[in-house]
C-alpha cells in the first residue's frame, strides 16, 4: 500500500474527553503493526482490514462508505459487508472483529464529519472515539450543547467549529468560537486561531464557548504517535 498521508492528531476537548481526528476522504483501517494505517487497532484484525471512503451520493450527497480489504471480514449491524462496500447512517454498528466494533455517528446537518465510538476498552493510539474530518468547508465539525452537534457538550452558549483546508500540503486546522478563541483565556477576542497539520508539538486552545463569567473552555492538541514499536 501507498505511505500514510493523511494528517491525524489527537484532541482532548473539556467535558467531552479525548479523540483522535484523522482528516482525509479515504481513511485505512486495520492492526497496530501496519505502519501505513490511518487507525491502528492492538485487536485481531488484519493488518490492513478495511477502509472508510467519503463518496458522493445522487440523492444521499456526500456520506460515508465503509468496505473490508481482500479476505477480511465487515459486518454493518449484523450483516456481512460485501467488496463493494456498504454506505453508512447515522447509529450503524460495525464490526471488524469479535474485539473491535465501533458505532458510527453522523448527526450534523450539512457536514460529513462523523465520530466513531469505539465499543468496550478498545482506543485507538490512547483515544476511546474517533473524529472523522473531512477537508474543506463540508467537512467541518462542531462542538456545541446541541445534541446533533458532530460534539455535543451541555451547557456551551457559544459553538466552536473546527475545519481543515490546503490537505495534502500544507493543511492547517482553522479552530473557530465568535466569542473569542486563542492560546490563553486572556487572548484577545479572535474569532478564529490555526494551527499548521501536520502537528509538531502540543498546543492548547482556550475558548469563550461558556459565555461571560464562566470559565474558559480548553481544547488541547497532541501529535498522535504510534502506541506500539513495529
Amino acid at each position: 500500500m501507498a505511505p500514510r498521508t493523511n494528517p491525524r492528531f489527537l484532541l482532548a476537548v473539556d467535558d467531552a474527553g479525548e479523540f483522535l481526528v484523522v482528516v482525509g476522504l479515504d481513511v485505512r483501517l486495520g492492526h497496530v503493526r501496519a505502519k501505513d494505517v490511518d487507525l491502528p487497532f492492538l485487536a485481531d484484525v488484519a493488518a490492513h482490514h478495511a477502509r472508510l471512503r467519503l463518496v458522493e451520493d445522487f440523492h444521499a450527497g456526500a456520506r460515508w462508505r465503509i468496505t473490508p480489504e481482500p479476505g477480511a471480514h465487515v459486518a454493518l449491524n449484523e450483516h456481512a459487508v460485501g467488496l463493494d462496500g456498504a454506505p453508512l447512517a447515522d447509529g450503524d454498528v460495525v464490526r471488524l472483529a469479535a474485539n473491535l466494533a465501533f458505532r458510527f455517528v453522523a448527526r450534523e446537518r450539512g457536514s460529513s464529519a462523523a465520530r466513531l465510538e469505539l465499543a468496550g476498552e478498545i482506543e485507538c493510539l490512547g483515544a476511546p472515539r474517533v473524529l472523522l474530518l473531512p477537508p474543506g468547508p463540508g467537512g467541518r465539525a462542531r462542538i456545541g450543547a446541541s445534541a446533533a452537534r458532530t460534539i455535543p457538550v451541555a451547557g456551551l452558549e457559544h459553538e466552536i467549529e473546527l475545519a481543515v483546508d490546503g490537505v495534502p500540503l500544507g493543511a492547517s486546522l482553522s479552530v473557530r468560537c465568535l466569542a473569542g478563541v486563542g492560546p490563553s483565556p486572556r487572548a484577545g477576542g479572535e474569532p478564529e486561531a490555526r494551527l499548521a497539520l501536520p502537528l509538531a508539538l502540543q498546543a492548547t486552545l482556550v475558548a469563550r464557548a461558556r459565555g461571560a463569567g464562566k470559565p474558559p473552555f480548553a481544547l488541547i492538541f497532541r501529535p498522535a504517535e504510534p502506541s506500539l514499536e513495529h
